[in-house]
C-alpha cells in the first residue's frame, strides 16, 4: 500500500505550499485508482495570502520548465490554474468543449498525449519543488 505522503497529489500540494499556505485546491492527476480513465491533468488552487512576488515566481517558474509538453499557468480571478497548453488554448477540433467534456475528448482522440501529460505533470512539480526549495519566497 502506498503511503499517503507519497501520493503524487500530496507531492503537488506540498510543492505549492513552499510559496504559502494553500487555502483551497482541486487536483486532477489525470488518473485514479478505481477506473481506467486517463485524461490531461490539471490543478486549480489559491493561497490564503500571497507575497508580492508570488505571481512572478509562479509564472516564470512554470514557463521556464522544459518537459514533454507545454504548460499554461494563469490566474483569471482568485484561483491559479496549471494545465496543459493544449487544454488551456483548445484546438479547432475541440471548439465549444470545456471542462470534463474537453478532457474526455482529448483523451479519446490522443491517448498518447494524455500519458505524456500525466508523466510530465509530476515532472513539472518535481522541477518546481527543486526550484522553489532552493530560493526564499516567503
Amino acid at each position: 500500500m502506498t503511503n499517503a505522503a507519497d501520493r503524487p497529489s500530496k507531492r503537488v500540494l506540498s510543492t505549492l505550499a513552499i510559496l504559502g499556505e494553500v487555502e483551497w485546491a482541486r487536483i486532477d492527476m489525470g488518473f485514479d485508482d478505481f477506473t481506467p480513465r486517463r485524461t490531461p491533468p490539471f490543478i486549480v488552487w489559491r493561497y490564503k495570502s500571497e507575497s508580492n512576488d508570488t505571481p512572478d515566481v509562479i509564472q516564470s517558474s512554470v514557463r521556464s520548465y522544459r518537459g514533454e509538453i507545454d504548460w499554461n499557468v494563469d490566474k483569471p480571478g482568485r484561483n491559479w490554474i496549471i494545465q496543459p497548453i493544449r487544454v488551456a488554448s483548445g484546438t479547432p477540433e475541440f471548439a465549444g468543449l470545456e471542462g470534463r467534456e474537453l478532457l474526455d475528448a482529448i483523451a479519446q482522440s490522443d491517448p498518447e498525449y494524455c500519458e505524456s501529460s500525466i508523466r510530465d505533470f509530476q515532472n513539472l512539480f518535481e522541477y518546481l519543488a527543486r526550484l522553489w526549495q532552493g530560493s526564499n519566497h516567503e
